[in-house]
């Protein structure tokens, strides 16, 4: 399962993500690794968790 859009993937379909990017200082390690369909993570790139939230507010449907 993704563990941004909670999705199922099976695992050939998911790569790990990190949490805090490489570039922004995260680590490889195990609580910084979370599984990302690739749509996610191509769409996360290098965004911190919580720019991560505030860019799934913007794009939300504000019918909703």
């Amino acid at each position: 399962m993704c563990h941004y859009c909670t999705g199922k993937f099976r695992p050939d379909e998911l790569t790990m993500d990190h949490l805090i990017p490489i570039v922004r200082g995260g680590k490889s390690v195990h609580g910084n690794l979370v599984p990302a369909c690739k749509d996610c993570n191509n769409k996360k790139k290098y965004l911190l968790p919580m720019e991560w939230e505030e860019y799934l507010r913007s794009i939300k449907d504000p019918n909703e």
